[in-house]
């Protein structure tokens, strides 16, 4: 790439006549980051006044034509939304606006600017000039200087965006350095217009740095990739080697990768991580949101936290209440924590997500892991004192292994798999809350909602002294903030079990007409047919009657489908099996 590329600081002025706006920023920061051939302009919140903050603003696609010794900046117009701005008076949310860089220069170490945002729906335009210097090194330093006594400090979201970028162009300036969080951040206002890449985003330039979350959150995050790329490992962090992740919640994030290349034999996908290994370490953090991985040709271990531990890696005392669902045409593995475990550790830890796992040939599920594999260390791999309280777990395939605790066990030693409780009312794969209890050690014990509600420690596996936050009538959380039940695991709450017996499906097996049944005025709203893909077909027929549905699937291949079905009272997942 070109001298041009590089980190700017200098001052921005933002002016509107029709809004007296007249401000200005000293010390602002604008990357001109190479992307492929071309190069994308990252643009530094800037002060509008009375708290208005423009949002972090990264123009795609800049050509930077030579002109002498300089570089002429364009760029196609770009269109986003301010999330609030004042204007005479009122307070507009999520305002349209397009983003025009009039013209960018780069002279020596030097960027001038002049950017116009103008909205479409109110007749303002909003001027922004910049003037900055090229700052040495390329990536300039946080506060601190990395080490234990003076981790860099991350105040911003530009300084969030500086440190990931600092992680992929350089891993080797971040080994066995520390970073802290300052402060919590919300992602909902910036998004990278580019596929996520994570920290650490494969093994030759994983992550080997200690990242200390300081008791903040990161908010709205959104974790999507191109599927046509090579890219093996999703999540905030791709892949952890020798490192550590403590004291972090991810809030509403959304994880949601898919391959379709052809040699990708695995794929790692974890709200947090998406490989532990060397000896690494997840402690005191918490997701909550969605997290969804599918593979075309390979495996896909997906996780809660973590896609696959491995390698006397461990997480300790943390939670998630995420959603996950991960599909492949060979085979998916879920968990609600971890996906996969190779000679590593969960300990005191709990998940309350729905766990989802569909695979044509092969598939495991399991309420906190979804498979321990055979491990090269005689003291194997270990689950103990956590909790597994998912409301049902869904696992389809030719062979599939499930279980509330972890689906599948392959010759590891029995009491290292101990002392962990499970909810008794989760659905199985087969819409029943009974699972085989010979299977102690992959099914747990079972505790009940009033033993759950009892005192916040789910048994005395949490405690106050082990940096918990307990409370009655509350799960526990982290950061001083006990999580609240979730409805189905309230004292008088509709479990999903009580919702499931409220619904039927009958004649099932059918060879193509079946019908959904409602009891006890469980008001059936709309049901929806998926395969064990997760694929949506929508060409069922359906009839609607006084007692429930009429649905034909004639049209499909016998097989094993699920109905997601939406009452008054929440939602109803049916397996149907076509012959």
């Amino acid at each position: 790439m070109n001298a041009q590329n590089g980190t700017y600081k200098g001052k921005a002025e933002a002016k509107c006549p029709i809004l007296s706006l007249d401000e200005s920023i000293d010390d602002a920061i604008v990357i001109l980051k190479p992307v492929g051939t071309g190069y994308n302009l990252v643009v530094d919140q800037i002060d509008l006044g009375g708290g208005m903050m423009t949002p972090i603003i990264e123009i795609p696609k800049v050509t930077a034509t030579p002109s002498g010794a300089n570089y002429n900046l364009s760029a196609p117009d770009m269109n986003i939304k301010i999330p609030e701005i004042k204007v005479s008076g009122l307070t507009l949310t999520n305002l349209p606006v397009t983003v025009k860089l009039k013209n960018g220069l780069v002279a020596g170490n030097n960027l001038t600017l002049n950017i116009d945002i103008t909205s479409s729906d109110f007749p303002i335009t909003i001027v922004i000039t910049y003037n900055g210097t090229k700052t040495e090194p390329e990536y300039p330093p946080f506060a601190g200087d990395g080490s234990f006594q003076k981790p860099w400090e991350i105040a911003k979201l530009i300084d969030w965006w500086i440190y990931t970028e600092l992680t992929y162009f350089c891993p080797s300036c971040i080994w066995g350095k520390y970073a802290k969080l300052l402060k919590d951040m919300d992602f909902g206002d910036y998004q990278p217009t580019e596929p996520w890449r994570p920290i650490g985003n494969g093994h030759n330039n994983a992550f080997y740095g200690h990242f200390d979350g300081n008791g903040k959150k990161l908010t709205g995050l959104k974790i999507k990739n191109d599927p046509d790329e090579y890219q093996q490992f999703a999540g905030l962090f791709g892949f952890v080697s020798s490192g550590t992740v403590k004291d972090l919640g991810l809030v509403d994030v959304e994880v949601e990768y898919e391959t379709q290349v052809v040699g990708v034999g695995e794929i790692f996908t974890g709200g947090l991580v998406g490989c532990l290994g060397g000896d690494s370490k997840i402690s005191n953090c918490f997701v909550t949101g969605k997290v969804k991985s599918k593979s075309k040709h390979g495996k896909s271990y997906l996780g809660g936290v973590a896609g696959r531990v491995s390698e006397q890696s461990m997480i300790n005392d943390c939670y998630a209440t995420a959603e996950v669902e991960s599909s492949s045409d060979f085979y998916a593995i879920a968990g609600g924590i971890a996906g996969f475990l190779y000679s590593a550790t969960v300990k005191n830890c709990y998940s309350t997500g729905k766990v989802r796992c569909f695979s044509e040939k092969n598939a495991a599920a399991g309420g906190l892991v979804g498979e321990v594999g055979e491990s090269y260390e005689e003291s194997g791999s270990t689950i103990t004192e956590c909790a597994a309280l998912n409301p049902s777990i869904s696992c389809a395939g030719e062979e599939r292994e499930y279980g509330r605790i972890v689906g599948k066990v392959t010759n590891n030693p029995i009491d290292s798999l101990a002392r962990n409780a499970a909810f008794n009312e989760m659905i199985n794969p087969e819409g029943e809350t009974e699972w085989d209890e010979e299977y102690l050690v992959c099914n747990g014990e079972n505790i009940t909602k009033e033993e759950i509600n009892a005192d916040g420690t789910i048994g005395g596996r949490f405690l106050a002294e082990n940096g918990w936050a307990i409370a009655n009538n509350s799960l526990p959380g982290l950061f001083n903030s006990p999580v609240d039940m979730p409805e189905f695991l309230e004292p008088n709450g509709i479990t999903s079990a009580t919702l499931s017996n409220t619904i039927t499906v009958y004649p099932n097996p059918t060879t193509g007409e079946f019908k959904v049944q409602e009891f006890n005025g469980s008001k059936v709203q709309s049901v929806e047919l998926y395969d064990v893909m997760g694929k949506k077909h929508d060409g069922t027929k359906t009839q609607i009657h006084e007692a429930g549905w009429s649905l034909d699937i004639s049209n499909l291949s016998n097989g094993i489908y699920f109905l997601k079905i939406s009452t008054e009272n929440g939602i109803v997942t049916k397996k149907v099996i076509k012959n």
